[in-house]
């Protein structure tokens, strides 16, 4: 009984208090992403998503707190807060959205997990359950006891917080929406394009479904949300507000989707967005790649020699010389030399060539971020071993993290905005597309027309309403 008690008491204390939230880990956050060009470069959206946030905070418990807004330049469909004043929307998501009210909807929804401190509650409901595991793994002397009790009891607690907190910060978000002269049934809106999305990337796309976050809890035809947009209009002034910024105007020429996230090779030059790297190769060299290995070969081939990439997760506390000698096992090294790269730690080194043809081979292991990046290089019978070697350090050299003129580069699509003419439909408009992939499917999901049972069969030539604005990818 007595440790029921304590269990129970331990547990209304981490939840009611919990760990005290880091100060600046969404500014943290903000940095790192813009040292890897993960914010989207185009200055007028930052402005635009800020504003609208701005009108909003103001009509919030937190208006005269300074709230910072960001696009990150991504294709997630996805918006999140850390919990500290800081909101993020990936440009993946702003795509799929059809008014400045929608564009509210989220971030209305977002600001008020701040209001809350949901973030927070989350975090010390989490180590409410890690200190329980351990007292009932301390009392009963059984270690194996703790995950039996953490896990359900984690699960009970986070999806029942989960799906209320989601629900309250639809209820408080459509109220500042509404006090800011946005129209709150845009929630609904948003909510029909996520679950649509999700529908197309199980059955047409064959993704797994993604998580959006933003009204993730709730069904597509939600009673609850529906209520709470009913209450939300009851309260909204009389007065019709002016948009912050033309949203159609701001949404032609966004960049869409993202052709090198597994990687991309343009003009000798290796671009990956998902690992945020470009690798420049002399011009004459031949460059292909896919998701995990990049290969570099020589006008002579591999007679010549070739130079190639792989990507692995950055250990721990390991030096990259002593990956190549630990992980890699390489017995064969005969010498090297540590040095840094664009600041950051490397390995260059001469294997032994053994018997073979080949005249030299080398390795290099350099660490970026969380990856470790493995170079081997091989200079063949008709080639020259000392412009090899300077090649391949110059290859390792050219190594950088990209930058915004490098997204323009690898990513060419663009979302562009025409006026849907009479008798247009989808089928036509996906003949004339940048996309490679359900390109109709795709065209739809955009312009929030989205069928998974028409498409293929009756009304799968219904197009685009005439008059109205439509995205369209180029």
């Amino acid at each position: 009984m007595r440790l029921a008690t304590v269990v129970a008491a331990l547990c209304v204390v981490f939840v009611a208090a919990g760990p005290p939230a880091r100060a600046g880990a969404g500014d943290d956050r903000y940095q790192e992403y813009l040292e890897n060009s993960q914010v989207y470069p185009e200055e007028r959206w930052q402005e635009y998503v800020q504003a609208i946030g701005d009108r909003l905070v103001a009509h919030s418990p937190d208006r005269g707190k300074q709230y910072r807004f960001y696009v990150l330049d991504g294709d997630d469909v996805n918006a999140f807060t850390p919990g500290d004043n800081h909101v993020f929307l990936h440009r993946g998501l702003i795509a799929f959205m059809g008014s400045e009210d929608e564009l509210a909807a989220v971030i209305g929804h977002e600001i008020a997990h701040v209001v809350e401190r949901h973030v927070e509650k989350s975090k010390a409901a989490s180590y409410a359950t890690r200190a329980i595991g351990f007292l009932t793994a301390l009392a009963t002397q059984r270690p194996e006891l703790r995950r039996d009790v953490e896990m359900p009891l984690r699960t009970l607690l986070m999806t029942g917080h989960g799906r209320e907190r989601e629900l309250d910060s639809d209820r408080l978000g459509a109220e500042y929406m509404a006090a800011a002269g946005y129209n709150p049934e845009a929630i609904i809106g948003v909510l029909s394009t996520l679950k649509d999305h999700a529908v197309f990337a199980k059955k047409v796309a064959g993704q797994m479904v993604p998580y959006h976050g933003v009204f993730a809890s709730h069904p597509k035809n939600d009673l609850r949300l529906h209520e709470v947009v009913a209450h939300a209009l009851r309260v909204a002034p009389e007065e019709v507000t002016e948009p912050v910024g033309d949203f159609w105007a701001m949404i032609d020429g966004l960049a869409f989707g993202d052709d090198a996230a597994g990687g991309l090779v343009r003009d000798g030059t290796f671009y990956h967005t998902g690992l945020r790297i470009a690798v420049k190769f002399p011009e004459d060299w031949d460059v292909r790649a896919n998701r995990t290995r990049v290969r570099g070969e020589a006008p002579g081939g591999n007679p010549e020699g070739f130079v190639t990439f792989a990507f692995h997760d950055k250990p721990n506390r390991m030096s990259p010389k002593k990956y190549v000698t630990t992980v890699l096992k390489r017995d064969d090294l005969l010498r090297g030399e540590e040095l840094e790269i664009d600041g950051k730690d490397a390995f260059i080194g001469e294997l032994d060539i053994g018997e073979s043809n080949v005249q030299l081979q080398l390795i290099a292991v350099l660490y970026r971020g969380r990856a470790a990046y493995v170079v081997k290089g091989e200079c063949g019978a008709q080639g020259d071993p000392e412009r090899f070697r300077q090649q391949f350090r110059g290859i390792l050299e050219g190594l950088r993290g990209m930058t915004p003129d490098d997204l323009q580069i690898a990513n060419r699509k663009r979302l562009r905005v025409i006026i849907a003419e009479p008798g247009q439909t989808y089928a036509e408009l996906a003949k004339d597309t940048a996309l490679h992939e359900h390109p109709e499917e795709t065209l739809r999901l955009l312009n929030a027309d989205y069928c998974a049972s028409c498409l293929g069969g009756v009304g799968s030539d219904v197009g685009p309403r005439p008059g109205n604005y439509i995205k369209i990818v180029q």
